[in-house]
């Protein structure tokens, strides 16, 4: 996944030209890739620590974490990134780089607290 995600952020502009040749497009296709690259560590380690908690039963403590991730952290931060500050598209992909980064490291801190709990019983 990381070597073509890698592939994909190298050759992003040239797969861009080929369906437009718009540059304010092909900038902004560019930075979509960017940031889908850089959340692809997040995204699946979100991925794997929420299947871990419903294979052990808690599936609601990822639904909670999501709904927290995207409606404050991505939708609130997007907006506030974007808007306020106009950071445009690139504060839009931070805050969903946010929020994937956030669900990543509060699941995957819980899921090493369950295991030590049960490993010391």
């Amino acid at each position: 996944m990381l070597s073509i995600g890698l592939l994909l952020v190298l050759v992003s502009t040239s797969l861009s030209n080929l369906f437009t040749t718009d540059t304010v497009a092909i900038a902004s296709s560019n930075t979509v890739i960017l940031f889908s690259f850089l959340a692809t560590f997040f995204v699946t380690g979100t991925t794997t620590y929420t299947a871990a908690f419903q294979g052990i039963g808690n599936a609601k403590l990822p639904l909670y974490t999501t709904i927290i991730g995207m409606l404050l952290i991505r939708v609130g931060l997007g907006y506030i990134l974007s808007q306020i500050f106009t950071f445009g598209l690139e504060g839009i992909w931070f805050a969903v780089l946010a929020d994937n980064f956030f669900r990543f490291v509060f699941l995957k801190f819980n899921f090493d607290r369950k295991v030590r709990a049960f490993l010391t019983h």
